[in-house]
């Protein structure tokens, strides 16, 4: 009987320390090498700089889907700060607050706007997705009113798509030419292509009113899809869109970009806006292609 229970005794020690064995050599999602923070995890790759706290690189089994500048975040409306893009928020390194496996960057109160920017990013695992999560912090005297605004950088061969709202518009910006898309079944659809900058100019801008709360990128058999709160036309910010989609002549990338609710944001307050990141590979046989409802199909799929 002693002898019985020595040997159970040894193989519950066996057991523990195999688990704890496990533990400790559990590799972590999310690493850092020299400046850059990276997420590793389910094929995918998607990197971070912290200088403007950009997402400059998303990668599906080696495949990259991010274009040249990457993934940037700014306050709406444009015509708080004009142009450039705030330093603080664009350029300048954020600081680190990140907890395990969830990157959290802070960027300094800028002079312009008066608000610091968190970026908050994390990897689902259950559904292979990432959450982005964007913080504005008033750090003004008074109340100010502002919307979040992600813009994302796709590569020039990528179709951009989106479900079409009540409004479409061009910018009133006489630099801005007419953004020519096509549109069938209620999605909307551009494909860089020199003859769709219109009005003789050499860029061109879309302000949209978007729906179902989604905007998308195929490019090289891959398909990434950005979800969020779909708003009313009483929440987007004066002057902006829902859904922006800008191109030009001379720069290697086209921009998709999405905005949050114009809301009021008291002193030292933080209005939260979230969206989810899903990149995927296109099942065989769906084609890039404008038009293609098996693309959209695929889209109301992933973000059910």
């Amino acid at each position: 009987m002693k002898n019985l229970f020595l040997l159970l005794t040894g193989f519950i020690f066996i057991l523990s320390s195999c688990s704890e064995s496990k533990k400790e050599t559990k590799t972590p999602i999310l690493s850092k090498a020299d400046t850059v923070y990276t997420f590793n995890f389910a094929g995918q790759k998607l990197s971070v700089d912290p200088d403007g706290g950009r997402i400059i690189s998303f990668q599906h089994e080696g495949k990259e889907m991010i274009g040249p500048g990457g993934s940037t975040f700014w306050t709406s409306p444009q015509s708080a700060w004009n142009w450039p893009p705030v330093k603080e928020h664009q350029e300048v390194a954020y600081k680190d607050e990140s907890k395990g496996d969830t990157l959290i960057l802070r960027s300094q109160k800028d002079t312009t706007v008066g608000v610091e920017i968190i970026k908050m990013i994390f990897a689902n695992l259950n559904d292979s997705t990432f959450t982005v999560r964007y913080g504005i912090v008033n750090k003004n005297d008074s109340t100010i009113r502002v919307a979040h605004w992600e813009n994302t950088r796709t590569f020039k061969t990528a179709l951009i798509f989106y479900p079409k709202g009540n409004t479409d518009s061009s910018s009133s910006n006489p630099v801005f030419g007419k953004l020519k898309l096509s549109s069938s079944d209620g999605i909307n659809w551009f494909k860089y292509d020199s003859s769709r900058i219109g009005d003789g100019k050499t860029m061109a801008k879309l302000f949209a009113d978007g729906a179902e709360g989604w905007i998308a990128e195929s490019n090289d058999g891959l398909l990434l899809i950005k979800k969020f709160k779909d708003l009313s036309a009483a929440e987007v910010a004066p002057g902006e869109g829902e859904i922006e989609v800008f191109s030009d002549f001379g720069s290697p990338f086209s921009e998709m970009e999405q905005q949050g609710p114009y809301a009021e944001l008291k002193p030292n307050e933080t209005a939260w806006w979230e969206v989810t990141w899903i990149l995927r590979k296109l099942p065989e046989g769906v084609k890039t292609e404008e038009g293609n409802a098996k693309l959209v199909e695929v889209v109301r799929g992933e973000i059910k």
